[in-house]
């Protein structure tokens, strides 16, 4: 686990102090030891041993309250109080001593806070499972895990970037190498020597020396210093093979899908390559991107004025009821598409069928992306919201993962399978 709290919640957060009182005893009533205050995460929870010492050697029965259930709520067994995080917030819990013979019981009171996970610095959906990059470098996946693509997630702080793909993942090290996990049967998990060149001169170094390496279906792709993409694993509908013409072009970023690819070259225009049965790849728009996301059989980019078009498939009216308004970011999966308006909302269009539309949350977003049949999306808040199809836990799996509260500025694309 990412931490030893974890073992027990995996919502582990850092300190904030509240301070704690203790009213005085009587002489002949029992005494409570000063509480530390604790924090616990969203589902979290903690154990205290209360320490109760008594004069008369009289034994102390101990109870427990919350000013705010709604917060936290508290357990007493003997001397041990389990503290259970409810919501986001602050509440005091007051023990009250009773040894039977005193004149006045003794209470003491101790603060809690309730607060998400300071951890997360990105996410990124896959067909049915999930990853996050932690703000020290850690990743962590969850839902499916057919293809080992949760259990063999790589260990160590060396992370800057992580894209889930199909039954893959991939992540960007910080000694600027990839590392890739999961199904690999078609080298979708073995990507090549790629040789980088040092941080470019008067640059921060959270910007990576890949831009935005996108997991696909069967196949990955990446940006590399020079500019030049790089994919690699399956190319039977010619997914990894750049048109002629392109493989010395200039690229900003790149998104690998289904079964074919998009980039947003250098001047901003979007040129698609691979399986072309949905006009995926002839269609491609024309006109300037700032950001282009391939899904299974469609794909959908962000122009420079912030409207979105979209192209390829429609059984499902993903292409044709592509939303009107200005928008920062667009994910297209399966057969359904989410974009990030420029207020901070997530919208959501396309095929319903798991409520991956309907259901999408109300609150202002920072990243959004989508997989075959779900979405996750991180608030402006710091809360991490997920939502669709839950039949490998791709969405309940989240309370299983810790909260994210520090939004990174590097984005990443999706990658789908099929069945």
């Amino acid at each position: 686990m990412h931490s030893l709290l974890q073992t027990v919640s995996r919502l582990v957060v850092t300190m904030l102090v509240l301070g704690s009182w203790v009213v005085p005893a009587a002489a002949d009533s029992p005494v409570l030891a000063p509480l530390a205050p604790v924090v616990v995460g969203v589902d979290g929870l903690t154990e205290i041993t209360v320490a109760v010492t008594d004069a008369d050697g009289d034994e102390s029965t101990l109870t427990a309250t919350s000013s705010n259930a709604a917060i936290a709520t508290v357990d007493v067994d003997a001397q041990t109080l389990t503290v259970t995080g409810e919501a986001l917030g602050e509440t005091t819990i007051t023990v009250t001593a009773d040894d039977g013979t005193s004149a006045a019981d003794t209470t003491a009171a101790f603060g809690v806070t309730v607060a998400a996970d300071a951890a997360w610095s990105g996410v990124s959906v896959g067909e049915e499972h999930s990853c996050g990059l932690y703000t020290d470098g850690t990743l962590e996946c969850w839902g499916d895990d057919a293809y080992d693509q949760v259990s063999e997630t790589p260990t160590g702080n060396t992370f800057l970037l992580v894209t889930a793909g199909g039954d893959h993942g991939c992540g960007l090290r910080t000694d600027d190498t990839m590392a890739c996990w999961g199904r690999d049967g078609d080298g979708e998990s073995t990507p090549p020597t790629i040789t980088l060149s040092p941080w470019p001169p008067n640059t921060l170094p959270s910007i990576p020396p890949v831009l935005a390496p996108s997991a696909g279906r069967k196949h990955s792709c990446g940006v590399r210093t020079t500019s030049k993409v790089a994919c690699w694993g399956w190319d039977y509908y010619g997914q990894t093979t750049l048109p002629a013409g392109s493989t010395d072009a200039d690229f900003l970023s790149v998104s690998a899908g289904g079964n074919h690819s998009c980039g947003v070259k250098a001047d901003h225009t979007v040129e698609c390559w691979g399986r072309n049965d949905h006009n995926q790849t002839t269609d491609t728009p024309s006109g300037t991107f700032s950001q282009v996301s391939v899904g299974m059989w469609h794909s959908c980019g962000v122009k420079l004025d912030g409207s979105v078009e979209c192209w390829g498939r429609n059984n499902h009216q993903q292409v044709s009821d592509t939303p009107s308004g200005t928008f920062s970011r667009v994910s297209a999966g399966w057969d359904f598409s989410c974009g990030l308006r420029t207020d901070d909302t997530v919208e959501c269009w396309g095929r319903d069928h798991y409520q991956q539309v309907s259901d999408a949350p109300d609150g202002a977003f920072s990243r959004v992306s989508v997989g075959k049949y779900h979405g996750c999306g991180l608030k402006t808040d710091g809360e991490a919201v997920c939502w669709g199809r839950d039949n490998k836990d791709q969405v309940s799996g989240l309370n299983a993962a810790p909260v994210i509260t520090a939004i990174a500025d590097v984005d990443v694309e999706v990658g789908l399978t099929t069945t």
